[in-house]
């Protein structure tokens, strides 16, 4: 019945003051944002990063853009090489243990102990946000668990030619 009455109070709503059913797109021209841009407080932590508007095919920002970083973590990106040759289940749901937590460098984690994704998303976690329990949980789930992981991640490493 509140969904019902929600509903119908939404629809009278749009009705008695005129609203429309689709918002009309607003475009700021990139000029327009670089020109007020001063007057936001924008708090970038990341030492690189560039925004590109599309449309005017414009950078709207930047920050050290043309300087030449390292990918931030080979390691995650050999973690991902590594799940994705083994075809495993993308689809298989992967619970967040202790046993996946950071000992080398005990970094911090948002991922708690007990919630549960699918490898897929695992994967993108790691890679988008370099994190590394993450990371550690897709090793531990890998066939023959951690030990073998790290094998087939140095083996991997060897095919490519990399130390």
């Amino acid at each position: 019945m509140r969904v019902l009455s929600l509903s119908f109070l939404l629809l009278w709503t749009s009705i008695a003051f005129g609203v429309e059913d689709t918002v009309p797109e607003t475009y700021v021209p990139a000029k327009a944002i670089r020109d007020n841009g001063s007057r936001v407080n924008l708090k970038l932590r990341s030492h690189a990063a560039i925004v590109f508007d599309e449309r005017d095919n414009e950078v709207i920002l930047e920050r050290n853009a043309a300087e030449v970083t390292q990918v931030a973590s080979l390691s995650k990106l050999m973690t991902a090489m590594v799940i994705l040759d083994a075809d495993l289940n993308l689809e298989e749901v992967i619970t967040i243990t202790k046993e996946d937590k950071d000992r080398i460098r005990y970094s911090k984690s948002r991922l708690q102990y007990g919630m549960q994704f699918r490898r897929q998303d695992l994967l993108r976690i790691a890679l988008a946000a370099s994190e590394n329990r993450a990371a550690m949980a897709l090793a531990r789930t890998y066939p023959g668990g951690t030990e073998a992981f790290v094998n087939a991640m140095n083996n991997k490493a060897q095919s490519l030619g990399l130390e």
